[in-house]
């Protein structure tokens, strides 16, 4: 971080919270907390700093005088009021701003993605956008291939696309949306990578929190799930992604929900690209 903020020196610069990633290289929470910092640190008189009041990592981070501060949070200008589902591919949302209360339909099954996009309400208006315009600019959000992006196949199956990568906070996320659906619910998960010694501890808390969620079926790729289910008779270890989409096609239904996600190198994608065809992704 510390190096990509001295190439590129931006006027405004965002920090959303702190948890669990990279822990190989960092170390620890804390390590990653320390990792970021530099984002604010760096920043010049006349910058501008978003940053959250809920995370104390994030509320703790040093910010130079002279730099400008717009916070997001409960007790702040922008927050989240409230984010409900409108059905399971949608979500709408409500947050307070210095313009007053605004409102959108989000195309996207994740109430979480809702907190992100007041970091967008923040940094839209610290740029001179209006609200009126960003909150049209949120409905017109779709989410990118590999993000949280829901499909469905031409046999009535819907499929969350979350394979591009992977952290424990983000996969608890990704876990609660499937569990919030209604429906059969099954999931393919590949490998969280880059916890270090951490590994072990996030991938057994994943799986108690996926047997919690309750899932008809649940398929685990790459040795780290692997090694965390070997005593879970529910759980069904493959060693690629070819044989999870064989594993799951033999019980996948109509009506059904499938959530896939993993770390990019885990290649499950291949499982997006087996299921949906290209022409409705």
């Amino acid at each position: 971080v510390a190096l990509l903020v001295d190439v590129v020196r931006p006027d405004v610069r965002v920090i959303t919270n702190v948890g669990p990633a990279h822990l190989d290289v960092a170390g620890s929470v804390a390590g990653v907390a320390r990792q970021k910092a530099p984002m604010f640190a760096t920043a010049q008189a006349g910058d501008v700093c978003v940053g959250s009041t809920d995370d104390a990592a994030v509320a703790a981070m040093v910010r130079p005088a002279g730099v400008r501060r717009e916070d997001v949070g409960a007790s702040s200008r922008f927050r989240l009021l409230s984010v409900a589902p409108v059905d399971d591919l949608a979500v709408h949302a409500r947050w307070a701003t210095p313009e007053g209360e605004v409102e959108a339909r989000l195309s996207t099954p994740a109430p979480h993605m809702a907190q992100n996009a007041t970091f967008a309400l923040a940094v839209a208006h610290v740029c001179g956008v209006s609200m009126a315009a960003a909150v049209q600019a949120l409905e017109r959000f779709r989410p990118m291939a590999g993000r949280l992006r829901p499909l469905r196949t031409h046999d009535g199956v819907r499929v969350i696309d979350d394979a591009f990568n992977a952290n424990p906070v983000s996969m608890a996320s990704a876990l609660r949306v499937l569990g919030s659906l209604p429906g059969p619910r099954r999931a393919v998960l590949g490998d969280m990578l880059a916890l270090g010694r951490e590994e072990a501890a996030h991938h057994e808390a994943l799986l108690a929190l996926a047997k919690r969620v309750g899932l008809e079926q649940l398929i685990v790729v790459g040795e780290a799930f692997g090694r965390a289910a070997r005593s879970s008779d529910s759980v069904c270890c493959v060693p690629s992604p070819d044989r999870a989409v064989e594993a799951l096609r033999s019980e996948l239904r109509p009506g059904d929900v499938v959530l896939v996600k993993g770390s990019h190198a885990v290649g499950l994608g291949a499982v997006i690209a087996a299921l949906v065809p290209e022409s409705q992704r």
